[in-house]
């Protein structure tokens, strides 16, 4: 899907990811066969993840530095509103192929966004359709009442066309570094997040009660980022919730050895906070990657980290009853220790990235080895346009360092 939208555009793709999750969704209600309903599953899974992280992409780049915190941010809340909806649905039909219907057919308003939503204008300078890309900005600037500034679509600084591709991140020690830590924490986050929302059966309490605890507490979470990233920082908003999260599950290490039902609101207590905080590190992660990943290798870098992000979301169940195969006296607080120390890993190695808040988002590969020089923007960053970049004029890598 990654390729999909470097050749045909975001909005294409995003039709496209629709499509397949709709049919496949369908298959799952109609299919009679177990290995059938596994395999329209994962393809039905990826279509869903590729949907989410086109969409959330394409809001970032359509915006301008100071609205990118809103526009990446508070899509979140509307996963958390479908996670939600998914209770009562469940609870109506009481039937899962009746459930898995439904949701199928929730998708289907969705194919109007083929004529409510525009094409990525980063995209199509990418592609060098300027023409396009000028037109859709001048719609920009007409309903917020501006001006677009003259020559701010000059041909000569426009990207260089699509010829960058994801191996292109690995053509720098920097961008090396840089893209191998943005996995990382993808894979770690996904990891904490999904194995302290999987796992709250093996929580005290009702399992119902529980799942809507962390509901509220993950919208609790994606609001504490929505408030804090601009003031804060990505960075260090991102490393404060890792650690936090990663801290709430080591502790509940001594609690879990202890013992006795009188410690288990604790453990509960615990686990629930670290959910609440992987939330938030899951929403500024979005934002942090799109921004520091370079517009012609951005939706594909994005690809990648949901691969990551989807090992994470694989491998949490299973290290979420890690207890249940391994004995001894931490066994039962043996996932939370892996949990802890993974998340603890991710916060420090995410130290190491640039900070990304109010800056320009790179065109380039150059200008991703470049991000933390000064860069000029010849558009006004106050939200309303993107700002196309002055560094678009260095010289890009050659194919042979690519």
């Amino acid at each position: 899907m990654a390729d999909a939208q470097v050749k045909f555009g975001r909005k294409r793709a995003i039709l496209l990811s629709l499509l397949f999750q709709f049919v496949t969704s369908l298959g799952v209600y109609l299919t009679p066969t177990f290995s059938v309903m596994i395999a329209l599953k994962s393809v039905s899974g990826i279509a869903t993840h590729s949907l989410f992280a086109i969409g959330a992409t394409m809001g970032i780049e359509l915006v301008g530095p100071s609205k990118r915190t809103f526009t990446g941010i508070v899509v979140e809340f509307f996963w958390a509103a479908g996670v939600l909806l998914a209770l009562p649905i469940a609870y109506i039909t009481r039937d899962w192929r009746y459930t898995q219907l439904t949701i199928c057919l929730l998708t289907v308003p969705l194919f109007s966004l083929w004529w409510l939503i525009p094409e990525s204008p980063r995209w199509l300078l990418s592609q060098r359709r300027y023409a396009e890309a000028e037109q859709l900005i001048e719609r920009v600037c007409k309903s917020n009442k501006t001006k677009m500034p003259q020559g701010a679509l000059d041909e000569d600084t426009a990207s260089d066309g699509p010829k960058d591709r994801l191996i292109a991140l690995f053509s720098n020690r920097v961008l090396i570094c840089r893209t191998l830590v943005i996995f990382f924490n993808w894979l770690a986050v996904n990891l904490l997040y999904y194995g302290l929302s999987l796992g709250t059966e093996n929580l005290s309490g009702s399992t119902y009660v529980n799942y809507l605890l962390g509901i509220g507490l993950e919208i609790f979470g994606y609001t504490l980022a929505f408030f804090l990233v601009d003031k804060v920082g990505r960075r260090r908003l991102h490393c404060f919730c890792m650690l936090v999260s990663g801290a709430a599950c080591l502790g509940t290490a001594l609690p879990s050895r202890l013992g006795g039902a009188e410690y288990e609101w604790m453990v509960t207590g615990l686990a629930l906070t670290g959910r609440m905080f992987s939330s938030a590190a899951y929403a500024i992660l979005y934002v942090m990657s799109a921004e520091l990943f370079p517009t012609v290798v951005r939706n594909s870098a994005i690809g990648v980290c949901c691969v990551f992000e989807s090992l994470g979301g694989i491998t949490s169940p299973y290290i979420a009853d890690l207890g249940l195969l391994v004995g001894g006296p931490f066994s039962h607080s043996l996932p939370m220790l892996v949990f802890g120390c993974v998340s603890v890993m991710a916060g420090f190695l995410s130290l190491s990235l640039p900070e990304t808040l109010h800056k320009p988002l790179p065109e380039t590969i150059q200008d991703a080895i470049d991000f933390d020089k000064p860069l000029k923007s010849s558009l006004p960053s106050n939200g309303l346009l993107p700002p196309v970049l002055d560094c678009n004029s260095r010289t890009p890598l050659s194919s042979s360092e690519v």
